[in-house]
Parts: C-alpha cells; sequence; structure tokens
C-alpha cells in the first residue's frame, strides 16, 4: 500500500476530501492511491501540501538528490578526466 493512501486512513479523510482538496475527482483518487495513474506535478505539489510530506515519501520512492544539487564523484570516475600515469623514462621518449 502506498503511504498516501495509509496516511489518509491515518487522518481518517475520504477519499473524497482529498480529492475536493487537490481539485481530482475520486475515482482519480483511487487510482493514484493503487498506482493505477501518477499524478502530475501540480497535484503532487497539492498533496505534499495537504499531507505535509514530500512526495518521494508519500509515494515510497527512494530519497534522490534534488535536480541542481549533483553528488559529487571522484576525480577517476570523472568522464574525459582519464590520466595515465607515465613512467619518468617514457617521458624523455617524447620531449621534444
Amino acid at each position: 500500500m502506498l503511504l498516501i493512501r495509509q496516511k489518509r486512513i491515518e487522518n481518517d479523510w475520504t477519499q473524497g476530501f482529498v480529492a475536493q482538496q487537490v481539485g481530482l475527482s475520486v475515482q482519480a483518487v483511487s487510482f493514484i492511491e493503487t498506482g493505477q495513474r501518477r499524478p502530475s506535478f501540480d497535484v503532487l505539489q497539492e498533496l505534499e501540501l495537504l499531507f505535509r510530506l514530500d512526495y518521494r515519501q508519500l509515494f515510497n520512492l527512494p530519497c534522490l538528490p534534488r535536480k541542481g544539487r549533483r553528488v559529487r564523484t571522484s576525480s577517476k570516475s570523472r568522464p574525459g578526466n582519464h590520466k595515465t600515469a607515465v613512467n619518468s623514462d617514457d617521458s624523455k621518449k617524447y620531449q621534444h
């Protein structure tokens, strides 16, 4: 069961109440709760406000960094940063 349904039941809210608060039909709320439909971004924002939870919590999604917050990786794994160790004797061969 998605957390959104669990939280709705814990709050003693009906699907009709949630639908009215976020501007959807009862059937749309049912589809969202059962995973048959995905809510639009606007509806996600309304659900976050109503339940006072992040959408990732409501839909059991992994907590990934938000857009714009990149996870730094070591320089070895960055694309285009492939340095090869050169033997000092080899480097003398290629000097002009």
